[in-house]
């Protein structure tokens, strides 16, 4: 009898977040991702060692044909004692385990490699890329984490790889309906690869297998999505008879649930709420009162949020406090590559507060996910727990130039790129905000309303203020320069402390101009207005100058 040595990697890579992924292949996300491969599918369906390969597939599915059962070679066979119940274990042989798809997707929580007759536990490495690679992220029909299995190919020339399936993170996907894709890093491509066997454990468990001799990249798709993408024309969609979609097609809700951890919110979302909360435009103004018609909101902003590109008008009103203690919550807003589901709608609290929000997930991570130039105002969310791996807050985790006015926030959090109320922010405007929140345990960036302004803070300090502005009339210039130094050295326009307006630093910034872009009937709000230096250093615009303050009474006259 042979026997095998295993190496399980079971799950957890914490991942760093520079946009939609900070790996170089980002730029070709759309193009490449979306993109079927144009070799011939590579059906890998040998049989397993024992001979048994096949046999259950054959008798549920009957889609696949794994061939002639191998012999055992008695030349090959190991030594046994009398007692036939003892097969000794091969000396020196040591699993090793880890999670994974703990900061994406759940449906795939554990992948192993099996060879025969070796002990590979410290020849092959795993390395889940869900939210770090765009490319492999950004797949279509993805399942699961795309998964890097690295081996040196003079000591391991083939194995039996194993992707242990939860099946109830399938989310309505039929197990015969999945494939594998293998990335061929040489051509830029995926390489089709129809299952080995497929291993029904149990009910809520399986194993999809596929005989492999490269290392690279492997994920799973379901099929149907991925070949009707590119035109194929299949009646089938690769979905359980049963299994009902809910209020919109399968192809919106599966894209979150396929990709995001969707919580407590898809046993809680409220059809016929949303349905009445619909304009014929499809536009949507949700009056939110209960939990439920709360997490119907969120359900529809991250399934249907999204009309080529363009998002319907959505307003999102708080007519009552919410309390979310019990639920696991999923924030609202995603995107990735293709796919974008950001908020972009109004958030109106109010003066309304939404107590116990709880979130563990991976990536912008708060009660909103990911914002694009929203607006939430008028809001208080009281005693939060909030973790994730990276870009953390209680209110959101990723913004780029949205609108928060009057938001008061509570709890803490925990994760990379934590913030109190924002993880990071692209020139968001925070007015009348404020913050009573642990950021990891304690840590210095608990003194700052998001970690974008820690960070410019940190930074700055570390790098200095080398360059010198001052105020000449109604123009603010340079006194020295050393901009050859930087990279996008620009003017910061802000407007209490927030960043109103940007422009390249080749001229002198005109006080006039920038002010009348917030007069209103020719007078000028009264707020604090300064001006600075910005450049890009470390992944961050930071303030590398002094920072000049005008006198509105001055401008005002």
């Amino acid at each position: 009898m042979k026997t095998k040595a295993v190496i399980s990697f079971l799950a957890a890579v914490m991942l760093c977040f520079t946009g939609c992924a900070n790996d170089d292949s980002s730029s070709k996300a759309e193009k490449k991702a979306d993109k079927p491969s144009s070799s011939a599918s590579e059906k890998e369906a040998s049989p397993g060692g024992d001979g048994s390969s096949g046999n259950v597939i054959d008798k549920l599915f009957g889609f696949l044909n794994p061939g002639e059962s191998s012999s055992n070679d008695s030349s090959t066979t190991d030594s046994m004692s009398d007692d036939s119940s003892t097969v000794p274990t091969k000396a020196g042989t040591v699993p090793a385990s880890q999670k994974i798809g703990q900061s994406g997707p759940k449906a795939v929580d554990e992948v192993s490699l099996t060879v025969e007759d070796m002990d590979i536990s410290q020849l092959v490495d795993f390395e889940d890329l869900y939210g770090r690679h765009a490319l492999h992220t950004g797949v279509v029909g993805l399942v699961g984490s795309p998964v890097d299995v690295k081996f040196d190919t003079n000591e391991i020339t083939s194995g039996r790889l194993d992707f242990h399936v939860v099946r109830s993170e399938l989310h309505g996907i039929r197990p015969d309906a999945l494939m594998f894709l293998w990335y061929d890093e040489e051509n830029d491509n995926y390489v089709e690869q129809e299952m080995t066997e497929l291993d029904i454990v149990d009910d809520e468990n399986l194993d999809v297998l596929l005989d492999i001799t490269k290392p690279g990249v492997y994920l799973l798709v379901n099929k149907y999505t991925w070949l009707n993408t590119w035109g194929a024309g299949l009646d089938d969609n690769g979905y359980e008879k049963d299994y009902v979609p809910g209020l919109y097609d399968i192809a919106p809700s599966t894209d979150w649930a396929g990709n995001e951890d969707t919580g407590d919110i898809l046993d809680m979302i409220d059809e016929q709420y949303i349905m009445d909360s619909l304009s014929d435009t499809g536009s949507a103004d949700f009056k939110v009162s209960t939990p439920e018609q709360l997490a119907s909101a969120c359900y529809f902003v991250n399934c249907v949020n999204m009309e080529n590109g363009n998002p319907p008008t959505i307003n999102i009103t708080l007519e009552k406090d919410i309390d979310l203690k019990g639920v696991a919550w999923s924030p609202i807003g995603w995107n990735m590559a293709g796919k974008d589901n950001r908020f972009k709608g109004f958030f109106n609290g109010g003066g309304h507060t939404i107590k116990n929000v709880t979130v563990s997930t991976g990536y912008n991570t708060g009660f909103f996910g990911e914002t694009c130039f929203c607006y939430v105002q008028d809001l208080n969310i009281e005693n939060a727990d909030i973790t994730g791996a990276n870009e953390v807050g209680v209110l959101v985790g990723s913004d780029v130039r949205s609108s928060f006015s009057n938001v008061s926030v509570s709890g803490k959090v925990k994760g990379g790129g934590a913030g109190a109320m924002i993880g990071r922010e692209a020139g968001a405007m925070i007015l009348d905000c404020k913050a009573d929140v642990d950021v990891n345990d304690g840590s210095e960036a608990s003194d700052y309303l998001s970690y974008t302004r820690y960070q410019q803070k940190v930074l700055g300090d570390e790098f200095g203020y080398p360059e010198k502005i001052e105020l000449k009339g109604h123009k603010v210039v340079r006194k020295g320069s050393s901009s050859e130094e930087y990279h996008n050295l620009q003017w910061y326009f802000m407007i209490d402390g927030s960043s109103f307006l940007e422009i390249g630093a080749s001229k002198d910034f005109d006080v006039d101009d920038a002010l009348a872009k917030v007069a209103v009937n020719g007078t000028i709000p009264d707020s604090e207005y300064t001006v600075a230096l910005y450049a890009f250093v470390d992944q961050c615009y930071i303030p590398v100058s002094n920072v000049i303050t005008l006198d509105i009474n001055e401008f005002n006259k």
